[in-house]
C-alpha cells in the first residue's frame, strides 16, 4: 500500500475559509484564492512567498497547457513562466508567475461568470447571457452562444478544454444540456449532442468525456461519436453522507480528482476504473 506523509502546513494570513486551491507543478507553486485574496506558496513545503496578494478576485484561470507540464526539476529560472487570468467585478487582470509575479493588463469584461477555462492565448468566459472567446493576444472578443436558449440560465457555466484550439460548451435547454464543441476561432466543430439534464460538471479525458449528472451518476462518452459508454450510478446514500459523496468533478494532468468516500488519515492510491 502506498502512503502519504506531511512535507508542510501553512496558515493563511486570514481565518476566512478557502474557495479555490491551484497546483503549479511546473513552477512549484501553489495558488490559494481566499476572502477574495489570492496568495501564493510554495509546492510542496507550503511556504508562503513574499508576492502580495492579488485582491478583489473572484476566480483564477490558469492556462491549461501550463498545469500540464512536468513538475519543476530545474532551477525555476530556467522554466517558462505561467499565465493566468484574474476574475475581478471589473473585468480580467492577466499575470504571469515564476519567480516573481509580473502583471501584463486588464481586459474590461464586467459580469465574468465563474467556470472560465484557458489553453494558451484563447480564453472561453461566459458573462451574464453569452459563452465568449477571448483572444488574450489580439484582444478580440467573440460572442459564441447563448448560455441559455429557454429556461433558466444555469449557476455555473460548463466550459471544457479539449485540445489546444478546442473548447466544449454546455447550453442550457429547458433543464437539458445542449453541448457544442467550438474551435479556437469561434466555430462549431465535431457536431452537437445532448445531455439528459444539465450537468454538475464535465471534464474531458482523451478520448472521453465524463459528466457529473444531478443525481450524482456519471455519465461518460466518446468523443468520437458522442455516444454513451457507460454510466456510474450514484452511490448509496449512508449516514454520514445522506445525499451520496459527490459534489464535484475536475481534470487533473494525471487523470480524473474524484472524491474521497473514505475520509481517512491515511491517504492511498486507488484506481478508478471508468470502462
Amino acid at each position: 500500500m502506498e502512503t502519504h506523509s506531511i512535507l508542510g502546513t501553512q496558515a493563511l494570513p486570514t481565518p476566512k475559509p478557502i474557495e479555490d486551491i491551484t497546483l503549479v507543478p511546473c513552477v512549484a507553486r501553489i495558488l490559494v484564492l481566499s476572502d477574495g485574496q489570492l496568495h501564493f506558496f510554495t509546492l510542496p513545503e507550503l511556504n508562503i512567498l513574499p508576492i502580495p496578494p492579488i485582491r478583489n478576485v473572484q476566480a483564477v484561470i490558469v492556462d491549461q497547457q501550463a498545469l500540464s507540464r512536468p513538475f519543476l526539476h530545474s532551477p525555476i529560472h530556467t522554466v517558462e513562466a505561467v499565465e493566468f487570468c484574474v476574475i475581478k467585478k471589473t473585468g480580467l487582470g492577466l499575470f504571469s508567475l515564476r519567480e516573481k509575479l509580473v502583471f501584463y493588463k486588464d481586459f474590461p469584461l464586467a459580469g465574468c461568470r465563474p467556470g472560465a477555462r484557458r489553453t494558451g492565448p484563447l480564453l472561453f468566459v461566459a458573462d451574464k447571457g453569452n459563452f465568449n472567446l477571448l483572444d488574450l493576444k489580439r484582444g478580440t472578443l467573440l460572442p459564441v452562444m447563448p448560455l441559455s436558449h429557454a429556461g433558466v440560465v444555469p449557476a455555473k457555466p460548463i466550459i471544457t478544454v479539449i485540445g489546444s484550439n478546442e473548447f466544449l460548451i454546455v447550453s442550457n435547454v429547458d433543464d437539458r444540456g445542449l453541448a457544442v464543441f467550438i474551435s479556437g476561432s469561434g466555430d462549431p466543430v465535431r457536431g452537437t449532442f445532448e445531455y439528459s439534464k444539465y450537468p454538475v460538471s464535465v471534464s474531458y479525458d482523451d478520448p472521453y468525456l465524463v459528466a457529473l449528472m444531478p443525481d450524482q451518476s456519471l455519465e461518460i462518452r466518446d468523443i468520437e461519436t458522442q455516444s454513451v459508454k457507460q454510466v456510474v450510478p450514484a452511490p448509496e446514500p449512508s449516514s454520514e453522507h445522506p445525499n451520496g459523496p459527490r459534489r464535484g468533478f475536475s481534470w487533473n494532468p494525471q487523470g480524473h480528482m474524484v472524491p474521497s468516500t473514505q475520509l481517512k488519515d491515511v491517504l492511498q492510491l486507488v484506481p478508478v476504473p471508468l470502462i
